[in-house]
């Protein structure tokens, strides 16, 4: 609410009648809103003459006892010409009208005579910023950045910040963003009459907060920002619009072989050149245009991926361009070789043809599973006569006569043939079917299998289902149109690939003896000269320490477990663990017979990576909840973990909360400096937490004031827990202080079942203004029967 208008304000100093109208606009507006419900306040201009007057906060007081109106619902506001004079009485007044508890606001900030050290020395709670700054600010830059500027200036200072000459939704959302959370003007409501405020109270939610408002000015967000940039386990960096490199740190910088420090202030251009620095400002170009998904570079042979964003303020104009980048260089190469591992899995694979086939019950081949050289379009009948027309010809008539033959038996069928290979050369291949048997019992179908001679029976020659050995064995080698000399097995030749694989690949036959294994598995598993079974090599990492991790009491019972499940599945994919701290991922395929295929990939690194980030997280999480200075819990935590005890309280529970000021820390700074200021405030966070209990929380919620939140606790308990406190209190002195000592005044009071969070907070703040009032060094309860508060003395 308004006094007087300002024009009009010199008629009436001249005929000496201001200080008479403010007195009866005083009188009269205070007895309009005595029995308005909630927290709203009464915002009064004084003139300059006025804060001059030593009288003023007398007859202030003295009104609002008359009318009991509370002085804590008064606000006088003052512009920045009042105090051009710099006058001692007016500082004096000033002084006198907050320690009755009136908040005092400075109006139209930004237009008068701007004084840092005004806004420091006098005890201004609120801001205002002028409406020439918030009028057309959607569209102008420029204002954009003088309101950023003063919210963040006032936030600094711990104090309110009003927005005025608000009159659209747009200028509304860009204060809000910009960190003001108030505003007057025509887009609320124009001026009305004390009978119609209560109906337009009720649009509104109460104009004035119990708790203050959050620290979003640029001094905290500076450190905020400088916190994520040296912390981020990835490269950060904010350029402007000339693409210059504002913000960098140094993971960032270590791209360019520079630090931090080095790097900021240069352009692109600087430290880029060729077709690096042509595509780098391609993307800076298109980021303005449009979003782009990430960017792989390549930076003196390491590997980076880049994230670029445009980056725009509240009013929708490009300010710069935010670059996030990640060394992928590590990661690359572990793909790089999963894909080598996977290039040799497939080629074992190929190496050795593995087809289904079926039969009906007249033994006539009805299908034969696709290889991998089989076109995508090819047909069930193309691909069953191509593969008769593999088998060697002398071989495919043999087959024949003995598969015919062994039909009416309907025992399993086991046969050896050869097929022409890719590479023209004949190998020796193993087909074998099991009868599916029908509900008659007789043969329905037969359900069969291709695939290659297993290695132990190779020198022995292939044998036929009766389990003779066949002729034609020394030809396994022969070309089919020629006579041509033996050339080396390939099976031969996949074992060589192998042994000299830089990719951890191992080869177990059906007992389990070791037969083929390349460097790297002998490496990682610590192999030993001699043969070598699964069981031997464990028991050797085991009994030795080295190679692979097994942590194991009993080394034969843990083989038990692990031979059970080997070959329990076709394919089974398991964790390794050696012991020198690296972890693989691996593969174990399972053959036909028992034979089995181990490959193995090393993601130490994407592990530690997965590690590293998950230490970010929590770093941040604690950052966000933690206040830096104190150590105690940041505002957003205590509040949330206060919101949280009363909404999970039993009816029956009882929950104490106390808001804590230091006394005359004001004074403190003012006389001491800042520094000795965070001296006390970190040591009075330091006590908190060696004089309470764990189970009760407490954090900063601004300047020198802490909200103690105590679960399962009356408030007689609390009161006892806080005269321990104030004793101990002032047993400390402050060498900072010259060997003197700190008081503190709380507001205590007890959760009222059916009361909100914010009912609970301001009875607490109700007592809390008590105590100060009442002297300071005191513990004050609301008296529950007449609505004020009880007090005590923390000394007593």
């Amino acid at each position: 609410m308004k006094s007087v208008p300002r024009h009009s304000s010199r008629c009436w100093k001249k005929h000496h009648l201001i200080d008479d109208l403010s007195k009866a606009l005083v009188r009269s507006a205070c007895s309009a809103a005595i029995d308005w419900p909630g927290n709203l306040y009464l915002a009064f201009n004084m003139a300059p003459d006025q804060l001059l007057s030593g009288d003023l906060p007398d007859w202030i007081a003295a009104l609002a006892a008359e009318i009991r109106y509370p002085l804590d619902r008064l606000q006088i506001e003052i512009t920045e010409g009042s105090l051009a004079c710099d006058s001692e009485q007016a500082h004096a007044t000033l002084r006198r009208l907050d320690a009755l508890g009136i908040s005092i606001s400075i109006d139209d900030f930004g237009t008068g005579y701007s004084s840092l050290a005004r806004l420091e020395a006098f005890p201004f709670r609120t801001l205002k910023i002028d409406a020439r700054f918030v009028r057309g600010i959607e569209e102008d830059q420029a204002k954009r950045r003088i309101a950023a500027a003063v919210i963040g200036l006032g936030q600094s200072l711990g104090m309110t910040i009003v927005a005025e000459g608000v009159e659209t939704r747009a200028e509304e959302t860009i204060l809000r963003h910009l960190g003001c959370t108030m505003g007057q003007g025509w887009l609320y409501g124009r001026g009305i009459p004390a009978r119609d405020a209560e109906a337009m109270r009720s649009r509104f939610r109460s104009g004035k907060t119990a708790t203050p408002s959050l620290d979003a000015s640029p001094f905290q967000q500076l450190h905020q920002l400088r916190t994520l940039y040296e912390q981020a386990p990835v490269g950060l960096c904010f350029l402007d619009m000339q693409f210059r490199y504002v913000r960098t740190n140094d993971a960032f910088a270590s791209m360019h072989g520079m630090s931090a420090k080095e790097l900021e202030g240069r352009t692109a251009d600087d430290i880029m050149d060729g077709p690096l620095l042509d595509r780098f400002k391609a993307l800076l170009g298109q980021t303005l245009d449009r979003a782009l998904p990430p960017q792989d570079f390549k930076i003196d042979d390491r590997d980076f991926r880049v994230f670029a964003q445009k980056v725009v303020d509240v009013g929708g104009d490009v300010i710069g361009i935010s670059i996030v980048s990640i060394d992928t260089t590590q990661q690359n190469l572990l793909l790089e070789h999963v894909t080598l591992s996977e290039q040799h899995y497939r080629q074992m694979i190929e190496l050795g043809p593995n087809i289904a086939w079926a039969a009906n019950a007249l033994g006539v081949v009805d299908y034969m599973s696709p290889s991998v050289d089989d076109p995508p379009d090819d047909t069930l009948q193309h691909r069953i006569e191509r593969w008769y027309a593999t088998m060697h010809p002398v071989d495919r008539l043999r087959v024949r006569a003995e598969w015919l033959y062994w039909i009416p038996s309907g025992r399993p069928f086991r046969t050896s043939f050869r097929i022409l290979w890719r590479d023209g050369l004949y190998r020796w291949v193993e087909s074998r079917a099991h009868p599916k048997f029908g509900p008659d019992g007789s043969v329905d179908r037969w359900c069969g299998l291709i695939c290659d001679l297993p290695i132990d029976l190779t020198s022995a020659g292939p044998r036929n289902a009766a389990g003779l050995e066949l002729i034609g064995a020394d030809t396994i080698n022969a070309r089919t149109d020629q006579g041509a000399q033996s050339a080396p097995d390939p099976m031969h030749l996949l074992f060589e690939g192998i042994s000299a694989s830089e990719a951890p690949i191992a080869i177990f036959a059906p007992n389990d003896r070791l037969v083929i294994a390349s460097s790297a598995f002998r490496e990682i598993y610590d192999l030993q000269p001699g043969e070598q079974t699964f069981q031997s090599i464990i028991k050797h990492c085991h009994a030795k320490k080295r190679g692979v991790l097994v942590e194991a009491k009993d080394i034969d019972q843990w083989l038990g477990m692990a031979t059970a499940k080997r070959r329990s599945q076709t394919h089974r994919k398991f964790q390794i663990d050696s012991v020198d701290g690296r972890w693989f991922w691996a593969l174990e395929t399972t053959f036909n017979e028992g034979w089995i295929i181990l490959t193995m990939t090393d993601m130490t690194a994407l592990k530690k990576t997965e590690a590293d980030l998950r230490l970010a997280r929590d770093a941040a999480l604690h950052l966000a909840e933690t206040d830096a200075l104190t150590g105690l819990h940041s505002r957003r935590a205590i509040m949330g973990y206060f919101e949280d005890c009363l909404t999970s309280a039993s009816p029956t529970a009882t929950v104490s909360i106390a808001i804590i000021d230091i006394d005359h820390f004001k004074h403190i700074n003012d006389h001491y400096g800042h520094d000795v200021g965070d001296v006390v405030l970190a040591e009075f966070g330091a006590n908190c937490r060696r004089m309470f209990r764990d189970s009760d929380w407490i954090g900063r919620v601004g300047g020198e004031e802490f909200l103690l939140v105590m679960p399962n606790t009356s408030e007689a308990s609390a009161r006892k827990a806080l005269e321990r406190f104030a004793d101990f209190v002032k047993r400390i002195a402050y060498k900072e202080l010259g060997g003197r000592h700190v008081t503190f005044s709380a507001g205590l009071t007890e959760h009222t079942l059916g009361d909100t969070v914010q009912d609970t907070y301001k009875k607490a703040d109700k007592a809390l203004y008590e105590a100060k009032t009442s002297g300071r060094d005191r513990i004050s309860t609301p008296d529950r029967r007449r609505g004020s508060a009880a007090r005590s003395s923390a000394s007593q």
